[in-house]
């Protein structure tokens, strides 16, 4: 090989090591940029897995804490129901007792009424019978008084 093509070879297989050389520290290069940005990328999984998890447990708080509020406001609607309702029965019973002790003054207030006519009736013939027994007894005295006045008369008379 002449002089002039062995160093031509050798230019190019230098030029070819340098090439090589120059691509292996770019692949190099790009290696350690790829393996930065998945070391990256992995850093930021972890972190949005992270939020992620953080995020569940705050809706899971939320959740358990939605339900358990709704839970407490089914008690206290359950408590408020009885109570109405406890409400309503006892109004009842007290409406109940007005309407029976209603009645019971009526009934006593009508018992007294009809005690009073009764009475005043009673009073009225005993009245009654008692003006026709001084009437009777005043006629029989008056009878009588006027029977003596006569026989008085009667006897001066006949002393005359």
């Amino acid at each position: 090989m002449p002089l002039c093509a062995k160093a031509t070879v050798q230019d190019a297989v230098g030029s070819t090591q340098q090439t090589g050389d120059l691509i292996s520290g770019q692949v190099a290069a790009l290696q350690s940029t790829v393996r930065t940005m998945v070391e990256d990328v992995g850093s930021m999984m972890g972190r949005l897995n992270a939020e992620v998890a953080a995020i569940d447990q705050s809706a899971s708080a939320l959740n358990n804490a939605g339900s358990q509020s709704l839970d407490a406001l089914e008690e206290r609607r359950a408590a408020m129901d009885a109570l109405a309702q406890s409400f309503t029965a006892r109004a009842d019973e007290i409406d109940g007792r007005m309407r029976t002790f209603a009645q019971t003054i009526a009934d006593s207030v009508n018992a007294a009424e009809r005690s009073l006519l009764d009475t005043r009736a009673q009073m009225e013939n005993l009245l009654t019978n008692s003006g026709e027994q001084v009437n009777e007894a005043l006629v029989a005295s008056a009878n009588n008084v006027s029977q003596r006045l006569a026989d008085l008369r009667a006897a001066a008379e006949a002393e005359r």
